[in-house]
């Protein structure tokens, strides 16, 4: 028999020894699960090295530093812009006049641009196509003219040599004005149908919808540095003195990667052996257990990717694209076009044909000033439905499948009419600002949906028609849209009335979304 005493150390004995056994127990534990966590991290680290080494990975980079070269442009062109618009009005010519640039480049710009188009996929030699890229020269010169015209517009400003007459100011600064705009049209489109042919056809489509992620992102950043008052921080004078080169710079820095690039010629060279993926891909995500598998093995929409199918281009689903395009552009024009009247008019209630010195006309100028802040809010939704368009496609890859493009386009569209409907009606500045932001996101929407479905169908021998048959159907609706437009208005006497035009087209081109 045991002491009560002898019990009681028995029975301490006991708790410290199952206490001890825990600790351990849960160190180890520990342990486990910090060399799992090390582990995992380790094995992430890996897979994403593993797939920017990868010719895919290493693919998508060079296709990103190609799309830059639009970022570059847009902010320089916004000082070309603000530039010109101020030394237009300085010199006497009428807000009308200072608005002829974009007027006359989209009818330009939509005769010349498929045949250049047309001519990079057909006409130019075998040795430029293959040895240097018939895209990337003509992006080069493009690049290049629009660089040298840049330079003369502040030198022919009347800024520099102010004994220029006035004349001669207004009609080269127009006639600047004009040609860099048609430029620009020519790098976007270029830079389009780069990315196109150097893209793996398994990013072909998300590099589209990246583009246009560049591209508002550059708009917003561009508008806004123009405003900023950089002359109250730095003894520059005008703030343009500084942003103007600053601008052309970033625009020659970006541009570098076209310059020296050889993807696109080594993608011409290859375009018979484009149907084998490559064997060294590696995923950047796990979809396979030993976390080893090709991304030539990854279904995303419940069938392997192969630019092989696509033998020859679909004119006909080509040619359904373009008209989705005109329709649905038709519309998300119309905030680019009548926001200065209808902030002027409609929001602070003014009168641009008051006197001068009328409050009704100091109200109208009043807002028409907030149409560079509308086109920003544009921007932000462009970048909104960029993020939302990346989130949603990996969300419902699987649910959806093969169909969520039509289903993102259509929604898109959905938005856009939404946008439209409560601009027009809209009485307040924030009801105004929301549906600036939701328009925004069709303009992104209906941009990442024309350029990669007309990518899906199109065949790497048109590339250069294809897409600048695209980027015409993008561009030739802001000239109707401002046609009708102003008739809409002409006949009802409110600046609401374009909106509630501009919403139209979208009863056709919601439907047609889904026989894309």
């Amino acid at each position: 028999m045991h002491s009560s005493s002898e019990i009681e150390e028995m029975n301490e004995s006991s708790l410290r020894s199952s206490f001890s056994s825990k600790s351990v127990s849960e160190s180890f534990l520990d342990d486990d699960l910090d060399l799992q966590i090390s582990q995992n991290d380790s094995a992430l680290h890996r897979r994403i090295f593993s797939f920017f080494t990868s010719p895919l990975g290493k693919n998508l980079m060079v296709v990103t530093m190609l799309m830059i070269t639009i970022a570059g442009m847009e902010i320089e062109w916004a000082g070309v812009y603000s530039w010109a618009s101020s030394t237009l009005l300085e010199h006497g010519a009428s807000g009308e006049l200072s608005t002829l640039p974009f007027q006359l480049s989209p009818i330009i710009s939509v005769i010349i641009i498929p045949i250049a188009g047309w001519a990079s996929d057909r006409v130019m030699p075998r040795a430029v196509r293959y040895r240097y890229g018939s895209r990337r020269l003509i992006l080069t010169v493009s690049i290049l003219l629009c660089g040298a015209s840049s330079v003369c517009v502040p030198l022919t400003s009347g800024t520099i040599f102010p004994q220029l007459p006035n004349m001669f100011i207004v009609v080269s600064q127009l006639f600047l004005n004009t040609f860099i705009d048609i430029l620009n049209k020519f790098i976007e489109s270029f830079v389009r149908a780069l990315v196109s042919t150097v893209a793996d056809p398994r990013i072909e489509g998300i590099s589209h919808v990246l583009t246009t992620g560049i591209l508002g992102f550059a708009m917003i950043f561009g508008f806004q540095a123009t405003s900023l008052p950089l002359n109250d921080l730095l003894p520059v004078g005008h703030t343009m003195n500084l942003y103007f080169p600053l601008g052309v710079l970033i625009f020659f820095i970006t541009a570098i990667p076209v310059f020296f690039s050889r993807a696109e010629a080594r993608a011409c060279c290859l375009k018979d052996n484009v149907d084998t993926p490559a064997t060294r891909d590696r995923p950047l995500l796990s979809v396979a257990d030993d976390g080893l598998s090709r991304v030539g093995d990854i279904e995303d929409d419940g069938a392997k990717p192969d630019r092989g199918a696509r033998k020859r281009t679909s004119w006909v689903r080509v040619g359904l694209v373009l008209l989705w395009g005109m329709l649905s552009f038709f519309s998300a024009w119309t905030p680019w076009v009548f926001n200065p009247e209808f902030l002027g008019v409609e929001i602070y209630h003014g009168d641009p044909h008051a006197a001068p010195d009328s409050p009704a006309f100091h109200r109208y100028e009043k807002g028409s000033r907030l149409a560079g802040s509308s086109d920003s809010l544009i921007s932000v939704g462009v970048l909104l439905s960029v993020f939302i368009w990346i989130a949603l496609d990996a969300l419902l890859a699987k649910p959806l499948g093969r169909f969520r493009p039509m289903v993102f386009g259509a929604a898109f569209n959905v938005v856009m009419v939404v946008g439209m409907g409560l601009c027009a009606f809209s009485t307040s500045l924030p009801l105004f600002v929301f549906s600036q932001l939701l328009m925004g996101m069709g303009f992104g929407g209906s941009t990442n949906f024309i350029f990669s479905r007309a990518a899906h169908y199109t065949h790497i021998s048109d590339v250069g028609l294809v897409n600048t048959l695209v980027f015409s159907a993008e561009t030739l609706p802001q000239m109707l849209m401002t046609v009708s437009g102003t008739m809409a208005v002409g006949l009802t006497g409110s600046y609401r009335a374009p909106y509630v035009l501009g919403a139209v087209p979208m009863l056709i081109a919601i439907p047609l979304t889904f026989f894309l």
